[in-house]
């Protein structure tokens, strides 16, 4: 159910304001105005980028991640900053640097020793090439092929040279004299020489990579004996995470708007009605003086706050998915939940998928300790699990094996959507019937609380009135739970004929032309078209339970064709078909149940009454971004 929310201001001391923000977040009774966590700039501050990043450099230097490892911590742990936590992110951190600072220059050397290479083996140092006043020396990158025609063109001319290959090329220094100039450009034209430029170096470039080759030595030694450093710190990965997580929560506490005056603060924002006196007393346990101002008749828009018992809470993730209810309308979780419960069960359909998914998702919520959205959707898939094993015991199947197969003796009371497709069919049809009938009782009870009783008759009584009786026409007629009964049959026809009278008659309402009236009711029977292929669409049911059982069987199938051959190797790989087809098949009856599910909520059920447009109430608390569970202390 949607809950009252009250516009409200509380006016503090400021001396007083830490430890009412900090007991404000722990009760998450008051929503406060303007405040919008997601993407707030408090998660750029320099504690928490260092936080994060160390988290990330201890997370790469684990040997083995346990995917059920989980953090809990109490109360008192979460309020209080330990200052050794920020040494460790600290000393994290300058080892990360010195190791970064390091591999640079093992970069820079590499990178050194690559442009030295191919002039390992000049004899003197680029620097001497370079300062030398008599002789002036050329650098040239030659092809390879044509180092004979070079070398006799050179020693013709009798010019000091000195050449290497690398890389296939030819890397030639030449010591030039304004004399042979002209001749020397003819050779190096003819050889076709692109000029270069050799690398910095005080000493030999053979020399030179011997000594940077040690200095990376040496530095990859260093970078190692850092790398263990930070492996022992890899154990306090939680506590790390714990103390983002306090962080984050400290600073949201510093960043709370709120308006000064010299004497007060006033924290504007909102609080559910039924817990104004719970407010109220936890004020009065942290503040000697404080005031709650209820701003009556607001024009201002209001959150949506919901209030639902442990098994609808879990599906109101499924209509958040679709938009939040509007704070005016009712709420529609309590009767969607069910049906979505249902809709999920009858597509799967298996006991042991059913069993599968229940231990699962149990385990996960129990070892993981999931958070939020992620936590409701396996709640959701668990409770949904027991209806999945319900019909999975209406279609007597166990992994795609039928009852009868397991045990003979049993009686043929089972309908299977692959023996009995027809009688699956009319009963999720039927259902559908059913599931739009109660979405437009939500709409008539929108229209009458909105004054529009004409609206209601015309737009969702008159429907309800044409669907049910409708079905009990043909359920009549074809004589599927009774014998024909004329009374049965004329009463149909007459609450049939009422509902086809309210669309004619009142679809058209407000229109003082009778011809625009009467060509508006009209046209609302066209709407009979939209309500047949809803209804068809609910054949959805039986074709992902008709799929399942079928990829099910056909696993089974072919498990037994292999098994017993290849001098009993067929057994291995009968193992491993059922094994991965099963899992192929559970996967996705599993994500077909859950798409599916959601589309027949949001098109044939809230398209007919939903509003949305809402946004949820959101009070102060913890935002915890690695801490799993917090135990009261």
């Amino acid at each position: 159910m949607i809950v009252p929310v009250k516009r409200v201001n509380l006016v503090l001391l400021p001396e007083e304001k830490a430890n009412v923000f900090l007991e404000l977040q722990k009760q998450e009774l008051f929503m406060v105005k303007g405040f919008n966590i997601k993407n707030h700039a408090l998660f750029n501050s320099d504690q928490l980028v260092k936080t994060q990043k160390v988290i990330k450099i201890l997370e790469s230097h684990q040997k083995r991640k346990n995917p059920f490892a989980s953090i809990t911590v109490d109360l008192t742990t979460l309020e209080n900053i330990d200052e050794a936590e920020m040494n460790e992110v600290n000393k994290v951190i300058d080892l990360e640097n010195k190791i970064s600072d390091k591999s640079d220059k093992v970069k820079r050397l590499k990178e050194a020793n690559i442009s030295f290479a191919p002039f390992s083996f000049l004899s003197v140092s680029q620097e001497k090439l370079a300062t030398s006043e008599l002789v002036k020396f050329a650098y040239y990158k030659i092809k390879e092929e044509k180092r004979e025609y070079l070398e006799n063109a050179l020693n013709n001319l009798a010019i000091n040279y000195e050449l290497g290959v690398f890389e296939k090329h030819l890397y030639v220094v030449i010591a030039t004299i304004e004399e042979i100039k002209a001749d020397l450009d003819i050779v190096l034209t003819a050889v076709e020489a692109e000029a270069t430029v050799l690398p910095v170096a005080h000493m030999p470039y053979k020399q030179a990579i011997n000594d940077n080759e040690q200095k990376i030595t040496l530095f990859e030694k260093e970078i190692e004996a850092l790398k263990i450093l930070i492996d022992e710190h890899v154990k306090l990965l939680p506590q790390i995470k714990t103390h983002y997580d306090k962080e984050a929560n400290r600073l949201i506490r510093e960043h709370v708007p709120h308006k000064k005056s010299e004497l007060f603060i006033v924290l504007e924002g909102y609080a559910r009605e039924d817990q104004m006196e719970r407010l109220e007393n936890v004020l009065k346990g942290v503040a000697s003086t404080y005031e709650i101002e209820v701003v009556e008749n607001t024009k201002e828009a209001l959150p949506t706050a919901l209030k639902n018992n442990k098994f609808v809470q879990p599906f109101e993730t499924i209509t958040e998915s679709f938009s939040t209810p509007s704070n005016k309308e009712i709420d529609p979780n309590a009767v969607m939940s069910i049906w979505y419960w249902l809709f999920f069960g009858m597509m799967i359909a298996d006991l042991g998928y059913g069993l599968v998914l229940f231990i699962g998702t149990l385990l996960m919520i129990k070892i993981k300790k999931p958070r939020g959205g992620f936590k409701k959707l396996l709640q959701v898939f668990m409770y949904s699990s027991v209806s999945t094993m319900i019909f999975g015991i209406v279609t007597g199947s166990l992994f795609g094996v039928g009852f009868q197969e397991i045990i003979p003796s049993l009686p043929p009371i089972f309908i299977s959507p692959v023996e009995e497709p027809m009688i699956v069919l009319i009963a999720s049809l039927v259902l559908g019937v059913f599931h739009i009938i109660s979405a437009l009782v939500f709409k008539a009870i929108h229209l009458v609380r909105e004054k529009d009783y004409l609206g209601a008759l015309a737009e969702a009584v008159s429907w309800i009135l044409i669907l049910f009786f409708g079905l009990i026409f043909i359920t009549d007629m074809m004589s599927i739970i009774w014998a024909s009964n004329q009374i049965v049959n004329y009463m149909s026809l007459g609450f049939i004929g009422l509902g086809l009278a309210f669309i004619v008659f009142l679809t058209g309402r407000g229109n003082k032309n009778p011809f625009t009236w009467a060509m508006k009711g009209l046209g609302g029977l066209y709407g009979a078209t939209s309500y047949l292929s809803d209804v068809l669409s609910y054949s959805r049911l039986l074709a992902l339970a008709l799929s399942g059982a079928v990829i099910g069987f056909t696993m089974n199938l072919l498990a037994g064709m292999v098994a017993g051959s290849l001098f009993g190797l067929g057994y291995v790989f009968a193992l491993l078909i059922i094994l991965v087809g099963h899992l192929f098949n559970f996967a996705m009856s599993l994500l077909s149940a859950y798409v599916h599910g959601g589309r027949l909520q949001y098109l044939e059920f809230y398209g007919k009454f939903y509003q949305g447009g809402g946004f949820a109430f959101k009070p102060l608390g913890y935002e915890l971004n690695y801490i799993n569970e917090i135990k009261e202390n």
